[in-house]
């Protein structure tokens, strides 16, 4: 989230390492609004956040160490948008086409995307207050364990939820599976709207 953070990145890894195998960047951000309260400010902010200073951290981390394999949280929204989350949604749409060109341009594979759903943590308390999370959701354990076998198998897209991926590949065939599920997620959301403008 700062602005020189990457600068003070780099020297340090200058001064303390002469190699570097791997880099899991987990960084991320959301709010959890109608888009309309969506400003200008809070948009720059999950941008510089969850896509510029991932991208250019991966760059610049590729360029010093050319052995490097990198993975990036990404979100099971780049694939699935869902109301309330429009920017993060499309940060994260943002990742996915960027890793897609990057896969397209290398000869080998040294970048990972990883496609998780809701995950328990610290993420959605800190997206809004009282606000109701996606369905479902999975263990930041099972997460991490999946991203990390999947990272270690060379996978260019990791999905720890192998419910989304079955959801993923039978919308294919039924269309009507995704907007399905958005539509749940959005009465959960006009709900939470309904709330918040009583209290």
């Amino acid at each position: 989230t700062k602005g020189k953070a990457l600068e003070e990145i780099t020297l340090w890894l200058d001064k303390n390492w002469k190699q570097l195998d791997y880099c899991f960047a987990n960084a991320g951000k959301a709010y959890y609004e109608p888009f309309e309260k969506q400003g200008l400010n809070k948009i720059e902010e999950l941008f510089h956040l969850n896509v510029f200073a991932v991208l250019e951290l991966g760059i610049v981390l590729r360029q010093k160490f050319p052995s490097l394999y990198l993975t990036i949280t990404c979100s099971a929204m780049a694939y699935w948008p869902l109301p309330g989350y429009g920017i993060y949604s499309a940060t994260k749409s943002s990742l996915l086409a960027w890793a897609q060109a990057v896969w397209l341009e290398s000869d080998e594979q040294w970048l990972s995307l990883a496609f998780p759903i809701a995950t328990q943590s610290k993420f959605f308390d800190q997206a809004g207050q009282g606000i109701p999370r996606p369905f479902p959701s999975q263990k930041a354990e099972q997460v991490a364990d999946k991203i990390l076998r999947g990272a270690k198998k060379n996978q260019k897209k990791i999905f720890p939820s192998a419910l989304f991926r079955v959801l993923l590949y039978l919308n294919r065939y039924l269309l009507i599976i995704k907007p399905i599920y958005q539509y749940y997620e959005l009465r959960k959301f006009k709900k939470w709207i309904k709330k918040q403008s009583n209290s």
